[in-house]
């Protein structure tokens, strides 16, 4: 009978352990289907994923690697293999949101591991879910979602002390973003400062993230016969952006224009700024009071906490110094761990005015509204993109389409070939028609102004918001 009765409570024992299983599965089933339905039913509003994926269409043509631009190359990769099998940019926003759900997987367990917490682990879990930054970046062609998996998964493996592994992910990010450069020697570094790491240890983690950097370097100077080339580049093309906002100006609504000037105005704090937005008040709070917290206690998540204040010290100097844009989407890697570490303080409160219960359904409130807001905002600014590309659709033309808005091109579902970019604006009008002429260019879009003057002798055939395109007059038509 005690045999008997010791079985029946350890086979008890394990179904009751076996229950968060069930929620857990909830929330994961949840975000992904979510996640999934969001990609096919709203359009990608981020340029920058549309041209990435049109480099991936271009390296597969002629595998030239300035393609890659300033951009490091391994996601371009990836675009061109998903364009390969699929030929729809679908392909890339289902990947993205496949990224994001492992993200989540793999947050549940890192808050296992550090916490030893079921209920840690699950508002963690939950509340990342519906972030709606890291939501909406998983429906998109950005490298976010990509990026914020193989961090989580390094930091993962670095904290279940599996150094060698960890640097997988972490030679893999060092071919996605730039800021994995610096993560990636800050963590060992600081594991190596915790005595984690030996000295021969830590030089052997750094092997191949060394190497994902050199082979960056190695592209350049193939290309450009320069190794740093992309530096003077990213510096170029900041200057340009700068220049460009003149050409804008006129075509800025007063939302945008205070936005623009806030972001710039208050760069040294800007990131403070999203964190408390996209986080929500509370979350911010609670994050920033269990780094403080993990700090002077020096327990299991203070490496956390550290790697969580230098990204944020890390994209805040980016931006004060110029070499970054300050998009709100660069905070995205730090968003799973501030939540992880607000979590662990709320769960670990006696109080009974601020619940675990209560901390998780006032954020996942906040997080839909702030989603429901941004995508009514999105659908609108998408709008424009889709008309656009459903004229070129309908009125084939026999020549080439100038245009340098990548969505246009990937909506319309023309050949990328039919397409010329021509970057620069500040050229005569004569060198102006040569080049159209030479190209046998037919149309021409203008966005925001860009060619408009250039364009002034041309038809204007279709016009929404900020786009116009314009039809190239024969040689005749232009004496008459």
């Amino acid at each position: 009978m005690m045999v008997g009765g010791g079985r029946f409570r350890i086979c008890f024992q394990a179904l009751r352990a076996r229950k968060p299983s069930y929620p857990v599965g909830l929330v994961l089933f949840t975000a992904l289907l979510a996640r999934f339905l969001y990609v096919v039913f709203t359009v990608d509003p981020e340029y920058d994923g549309y041209d990435r994926f049109l480099k991936g269409i271009l390296l597969l043509k002629d595998g030239d690697v300035r393609h890659h631009w300033v951009w490091l190359p391994l996601f371009q990769y990836v675009d061109a293999v998903l364009y390969r099998l699929t030929g729809s940019y679908l392909s890339v926003r289902f990947f993205s949101a496949a990224c994001g759900f492992v993200s989540l997987i793999v947050l549940y367990r890192l808050a296992l591991r550090l916490t030893g917490s079921p209920s840690t682990a699950l508002v963690s879990l939950t509340i990342t879910a519906f972030n709606p930054l890291l939501f909406l970046y998983d429906t998109t062609g950005m490298t976010e979602s990509f990026f914020t998996m193989l961090i989580l998964a390094g930091i993962y493996l670095v904290v279940a002390g599996r150094f060698l592994t960890s640097s997988i992910p972490f030679s893999l990010a060092c071919l996605v973003r730039y800021e994995g450069w610096f993560l990636t020697f800050f963590i060992y570094l600081v594991s190596a400062l915790q005595k984690r790491l030996s000295f021969k240890a830590f030089i052997a983690v750094l092997i191949l993230p060394s190497l994902s950097i050199g082979l960056w370097l190695q592209l350049n100077y193939i290309r450009y016969g320069d190794p740093l080339h992309f530096l003077r580049a990213l510096d170029l093309y900041y200057e340009a952006s700068r220049r460009d906002m003149e050409i804008y100006a006129p075509y800025i609504s007063a939302d945008e224009e205070l936005y623009n000037a806030l972001r710039r105005g208050l760069s040294p704090v800007w990131y403070i700024i999203v964190y408390f937005v996209v986080l929500n008040p509370l979350i911010f709070v609670m994050a920033f009071r269990c780094v403080l917290r993990s700090l002077m206690r020096r327990d299991r998540l203070r490496l956390l906490a550290v790697v969580s204040l230098f990204y944020l010290a890390l994209i805040t100097s980016l931006m004060v110094l110029g070499k970054s844009e300050g998009w709100p989407r660069h905070s995205i890697p730090g968003i799973p761990l501030f939540v992880l570490l607000a979590s662990h303080d709320v769960t670990g409160l006696r109080s009974k005015v601020l619940t675990a219960s209560k901390f998780t359904a006032f954020s996942l409130t906040a997080s839909l509204l702030l989603l429901s807001l941004i995508t009514i905002f999105n659908v609108e600014y998408t709008q424009p993109l889709i008309e656009v590309s459903l004229w070129l659709r309908e009125n084939p033309t026999d020549g080439r389409i100038l245009c340098t808005r990548s969505p246009i091109i990937i909506l319309s579902g023309l050949p990328a070939e039919k397409f010329i970019f021509l970057w620069r604006h500040d050229i005569t009008p004569e060198a102006f028609k040569s080049f159209l002429e030479r190209n046998g260019v037919t149309y021409v879009i203008s966005h925001l102004g860009y060619f408009s003057e250039l364009c002034r002798n041309f038809t204007a055939v279709y016009s929404l918001g900020i786009y116009t395109i314009y039809r190239v007059n024969s040689p005749t038509e232009m004496e008459d």
